[in-house]
């Protein structure tokens, strides 16, 4: 019975009837579930992390798009509770507790994690939370000028951190910090499959009404069993025109300037360069575009403020031979020729950067190492995100002391070094790695190049607006002949276009009660113009709402009454109408 009564409670969407059914077999599946895994005891199964909790909403991934998520969750089950609490209304009792979950030890995904340069999408094309959050971080900075960015939406990391805090806290979310890895994901059998709770790696139990996967690996809707794809779908998959693989144009994008040998006189690639299959132009494969670490640096000369940049452990020169062969060729005149330097504050006597990869083959990306990221093991993971910091901390060491640089470029960089007051807690290196593209829910509707570049209104389905070009960075670097190419790039702006509900939810028959506002449903092209931090953070806020009227009124996601949500999101300051 105390089986029946726990899976009853998370089942608010079924009807009557369906919900009687739905119990006998949870039933049936929770005695086998008793009977082969020892942990599935009355003693332990429904343990939370917070002491036993039930949610109405339970938002995994501490991302900027799970912070609007669940502050919007919050305050939309608080609204719903104090319109019940009016004796002239008859409506259903709200469970109004809220949970954001948290891998790790640190929230704010990227942009406490070292995005302080954030790219903005057009001013007109966002509101709500996401603008409400933004101008709370940047009201900290009374006199500063910027260079390269929107002051509007530019902040140091720890601010961002702060006002995340602060807006939880207010909001009465619970928050749980080193939750660790999914370990498994029970969801009900059965034509209304949804999600009855997770457990992770560090020993919690979650269950919930309705759940939204804010993480930017999609790991809930995997561990869910909701079909995504990872990589480049082929050119005929949506009749996408940049689709699949790029051709291999020698000075494209983040191209080679000059022709550079890839190859050691023994005949094989060197370090970084891919020797591997590469797919015909415009077919498909399994590769995602580089990811980086955004570095948080400061030139300012006092101790208190600066750490200085030091020889890597690990550094080991030859790893560099095809960035030393391509220095040497194009001897660079400046520091920002190699690295994008953001100024977003000012510090004593110098300035805060947040530093992110240039337009040049030898920089912070680190190509070829993400592609196999999302599906890796925890462990395996960790590994991949050692990598990149080892490669990004060996990169400033050889921009700073390579002969093969101008001795201007080399001094340039000496005058740089990590801020003191960022990241504390992990040595001054930034803690999210910018994982740009990983899962991609597959839903009943997938958004395509097509959706960005028409011009398509969804009316009250709308839940954002994007409006960023066609941003894929690079994907690989591979040999064309005896030089070397950068592969991967995607061209043009599409104008303002509309993101619709369905992009966010999965397929009716794989969940009920799931809500991906980041690792949305999405082809490869499309995915590349909405993932910026304020677009996750507009869809988030969508989801979140999204997920409280499904609580509320004891239906699907696949359910809820676009109108409706379409009502409470204007209120809330959205914006979902391109411009």
């Amino acid at each position: 019975l105390g089986y029946c009564q726990l899976y009853r409670r998370n089942l608010p969407y079924t009807s009557a009837a369906a919900s009687n059914t739905t119990m006998l077999r949870l039933c049936f599946l929770s005695a086998l579930m008793s009977l082969f895994n020892p942990w599935t005891t009355c003693l332990g199964i429904y343990r939370s992390t917070s002491g036993d909790e039930h949610y109405a909403v339970a938002v995994f991934g501490s991302t900027p798009a799970g912070i609007t998520a669940a502050l919007a969750a919050s305050e939309q089950l608080k609204s719903i509770s104090g319109a019940c609490s009016n004796e002239t209304r008859k409506c259903r009792a709200v469970n109004s507790k809220v949970v954001l979950i948290s891998s790790g030890k640190w929230i704010g995904g990227m942009m406490s994690g070292g995005l302080g340069c954030t790219d903005r999408v057009g001013s007109k094309s966002f509101g709500g939370l996401a603008r409400t959050l933004l101008g709370k971080m940047t009201s900290r900075y009374a006199h500063r000028k910027p260079i390269h960015c929107n002051p509007d939406t530019t902040f140091e990391p720890h601010v961002a951190t702060e006002v995340f805090q602060q807006e939880l806290a207010a909001a009465n979310v619970t928050v749980l910090l080193n939750a660790g890895d999914i370990e498994q994901v029970v969801s009900s059998p059965g034509p209304r499959r949804g999600i009855v709770f997770i457990k992770t790696s560090a020993g919690g139990t979650i269950t919930a009404s309705v759940f939204v996967d804010a993480s930017y690996e999609g790991d809930l809707l995997a561990s869910a069993g909701v079909s995504y794809t990872i990589g480049r779908e082929g050119a005929d998959k949506y009749g996408e025109p940049q689709a699949g693989r790029r051709p291999l144009d020698a000075g494209h994008c983040y191209g080679f300037q000059e022709a550079i040998n890839p190859y050691t006189s023994g005949n094989r690639t060197l370090p970084i360069v891919y020797n591997g299959t590469v797919a015909p132009v415009g077919d498909g494969d399994n590769k995602v575009m580089a990811y980086n670490y955004r570095l948080c640096l400061t030139n300012a000369t006092d101790p208190a403020l600066r750490v200085d940049i030091t020889e890597p452990h690990d550094y080991d020169p030859g790893f560099f031979e095809m960035a030393r062969r391509y220095m040497t060729a194009l001897q660079p005149q400046s520091l920002d020729a190699l690295l994008k330097l953001y100024t977003i504050a000012n510090s004593s006597d110098g300035y805060k950067l947040d530093v992110n990869a240039a337009t040049t083959p030898f920089s912070t990306d680190f190509a070829g190492a993400s592609w196999t990221y999302c599906n890796a093991t925890p462990s395996g993971r960790r590994e991949i995100a050692l990598q990149h910091e080892s490669y990004t901390r060996g990169l400033l060491w050889f921009l700073r002391s390579d002969a093969s640089l101008p001795v201007g470029v080399r001094a340039a960089m000496a005058t740089w070094g990590w801020c003191r007051d960022e990241f504390t807690d992990n040595n001054y290196f930034p803690t999210q790695l910018y994982v740009r593209a990983g899962r991609r829910m597959v839903g009943a509707d997938v958004v395509t190049e097509l959706n960005a570049t028409s011009g398509a209104s969804y009316g009250n389905a709308t839940v954002a607006v994007a409006e960023y070009a066609f941003d894929v960075h690079p994907v690989e670097i591979v040999p064309n002949g005896d030089r070397a190419v950068v592969e991967g790039c995607l061209e043009g702006a599409p104008p303002a276009w509309e993101i619709p509900y369905t992009a966010i939810t999965p397929k009716g028959s794989e969940s009920t009660n799931l809500l991906v506002p980041v690792a949305l449903s999405a082809s490869h092209v499309a995915f590349s113009s909405i993932r910026l931090e304020i677009t996750w953070m507009v869809l988030g806020e969508s989801a979140g709402v999204a997920a409280a009227v499904a609580a509320q009124h004891g239906v699907a996601v696949q359910e809820v009454a676009l109108d409706e949500l379409h009502t409470i999101l204007i209120a809330r300051g959205q914006v979902l109408r391109a411009p």
